[in-house]
């Protein structure tokens, strides 16, 4: 087994890992407790890779690189989907307001992730105690 291959392999485990990712943020349509730039930083990183893996004759790594680097462009964009949709759904402002806000705490508190956090002071004067939760309750 050639060091390159062995790459190949690291670099096609990782595709497989961030497809499950992409299965849980699809499954949830929600983003929570993601740093976003984080996966972009090795998104790019992936790009990187595509160029480099053919200067050094890497064409094993070229196409685990190939795998890793769709995934993680496909999670970063949605991502970046889910993000902007649920802080669209309630304005952000709206929050209580939104009909899936009702019963599903988790959506709630997905939502509070995603919107900015200048919005904090706002929830902390909420009536509401059920917009406490995601900082432990009143």
């Amino acid at each position: 087994m050639t060091p390159d291959f062995f790459n190949c392999c690291f670099e096609a485990v990782g595709a497989y890992f961030i497809a499950q990712h992409i299965r849980q943020v699809l499954k949830d349509k929600a983003v929570k407790g993601l740093y976003i730039p984080a996966t972009a930083f090795f998104m790019l990183w992936g790009f990187w890779n595509l160029f480099f893996y053919p200067h050094l004759h890497q064409w094993w790594s070229f196409s685990g690189g190939l795998a890793i680097v769709t995934a993680n462009a496909v999670w970063v964009a949605l991502l970046l989907k889910y993000r902007t949709r649920m802080c669209q759904l309630t304005n952000c402002a709206d929050r209580g307001k939104h009909p899936a806000d009702a019963d599903h705490t988790y959506f709630r508190s997905a939502i509070d992730d995603a919107c900015s956090l200048n919005d904090i002071g706002a929830r902390l004067d909420s009536p509401d105690p059920a917009t406490l939760e995601p900082f432990g309750g009143p």
